[in-house]
């Protein structure tokens, strides 16, 4: 079994990112990060999209490019500036 190919999946929730500070619920809802995950084989039946989500989110943001801050309703994701 390969490893899944997580490139355009990090590079989609950057890209979401540039434009504004996103909650993980919004995150989760965006349906083209959705069909990204999926068409990179890192979604399967076994692993949930909001699984992959929350763990690329993690991996980002141990790699220092995003960072959590106090939004208006709560937590929200940046990119580190």
């Amino acid at each position: 079994m390969t490893k899944p190919d997580y490139t355009h999946v990090d590079a989609r929730i950057i890209e979401l990112l540039k434009v504004k500070n996103l909650s993980y619920n919004a995150l989760q809802l965006d349906k083209q990060l959705n069909k990204v995950c999926a068409e990179s084989g890192a979604c399967n039946k076994v692993t949930d999209e909001w699984r992959v989500v929350d763990r690329r989110l993690q991996y980002l943001r141990k790699k220092g490019l995003i960072h959590s801050v106090h939004g208006k309703i709560g937590p929200e994701w940046e990119l580190v500036r």
